[in-house]
C-alpha cells in the first residue's frame, strides 16, 4: 500500500488489520526492551523473507495523529531490513499505558531485567497495584517478587545482562540479595568466571559463621543430652516400663543429634574442598 492511499488517522477502525507503511509507523519512545540482538534480528528478517510477518503488529494513534507502535518492535526492525514496505497490524485506539506495558511484558521477548524494569514502570507510574500483577501478568505472586528484587541490581549488571540472555533469572535473583552493590559485583564476577549454578552460588556466598554454627549448637544439644541420660541413671523412676520409655526415647534422640552432627560436619568439609577448588 503507498503512503498516500492509508487512511486518516481518524478513519482508523477499531481492532482492523490494517496494511501499515513502514514510513508511517514509529517505534514506542517507552518501549521497555532497550537492546536488540543484532543475530536475533538477523535469523527473524529471513523468517520474514521466506514466510512473512505471522503475527501482526499492535498500533495506535498519538495525539499529534502519528501511527505509534504498541508491540512488536522486533518485527518491526526485521521487516525494515527484510526491505518491506508493509506490514500488517491491528489498530488499537487510544491504549492504556498499563495494556501497552503489559503487551511487552506477555507477548515480546523480553530478557529478565527489561521484564523487571518493565514491571516495575506499572507499579511507579500507578497504573497496577503489585497485588494484582500476578493476576495481570500471569505469573506466580514469588515470581513477581524475585523479578522486582532484580532492579536492585547495579547499574553495570543489568546492562550486562541486557545483552546476555544466558544468563538466568535464579542466578541474577542470588546475586541480587546481597545488601551492597559491591559484594553484589563481587558475587556476579565469581559467577561470570566459575560458571557457578544456583546452588554454588549460594555456598561461596554463605558467610563462615552461618556455615559453623548449625554444627555448634547439635555438639551443645548432643552434650546436654547425655548429661540427662546420665541423671536419668542418678534419679531412677519407681515405674520400671516408664523409666524404659523414657531411656529409648532419650537414646533414639541422642543417635539423630549425632547423625545430624555427622552430616553437617560432611557437608562443611565438603563446602570448604569446594571453594579451595574454585
Amino acid at each position: 500500500m503507498e503512503t498516500a492511499d492509508f487512511p486518516h488517522p481518524q478513519e482508523l477502525e477499531p481492532e482492523k488489520l490494517y496494511q501499515v507503511p513502514l514510513q508511517l509507523l514509529h517505534p514506542d519512545p517507552q518501549q521497555p526492551r532497550k537492546y536488540f540482538c543484532e543475530n536475533a534480528l538477523e535469523e527473524l528478517k529471513q523468517t520474514i523473507e521466506a514466510h512473512g510477518i505471522l503475527q501482526p503488529l499492535l498500533f495506535t494513534c498519538d495525539a499529534q495523529g502519528a501511527l505509534r507502535l504498541i508491540s512488536g518492535e522486533r518485527r518491526y526492525r526485521a521487516a525494515i531490513l527484510a526491505g518491506l514496505v508493509s506490514v500488517p497490524a491491528i489498530f488499537k485506539p487510544q491504549p492504556s499505558r498499563e495494556l501497552a506495558l503489559i503487551e511487552n511484558i506477555v507477548r515480546e521477548n523480553l530478557s529478565v531485567i527489561e521484564q523487571a524494569e518493565a514491571i516495575q514502570q506499572l507499579i511507579d507510574e500507578k497504573i497496577c497495584r503489585q497485588k494484582d500483577l500476578p493476576t495481570k501478568l500471569g505469573k506466580a505472586k514469588s515470581t513477581i517478587s524475585e523479578m522486582l528484587s532484580l532492579n536492585r541490581l547495579p547499574q553495570d549488571i543489568r546492562d550486562e545482562c541486557r545483552t546476555n540472555p544466558l544468563v538466568s533469572r535464579s542466578i541474577l535473583v542470588e546475586v541480587a540479595k546481597k545488601r551492597t552493590p559491591a559484594t553484589m559485583r563481587a558475587l556476579y564476577e565469581k559467577y561470570k568466571q566459575r560458571g557457578l549454578t544456583r546452588g554454588e552460588l549460594r555456598k561461596v556466598s554463605r558467610p563462615a559463621r552461618q556455615q559453623r554454627q548449625p554444627a555448634a549448637e547439635l555438639q551443645q544439644s548432643r552434650l546436654r543430652l547425655q548429661h540427662m541420660i546420665e541423671r536419668l541413671y542418678e534419679l531412677g523412676l519407681t515405674d520400671e516400663t516408664e523409666r524404659a520409655q523414657v531411656e529409648e526415647q532419650l537414646q533414639e534422640l541422642k543417635k539423630y543429634l549425632e547423625s545430624r552432627l555427622k552430616r553437617n560436619r560432611r557437608e562443611l568439609a565438603g563446602e570448604k574442598a569446594q571453594q579451595l577448588l574454585f
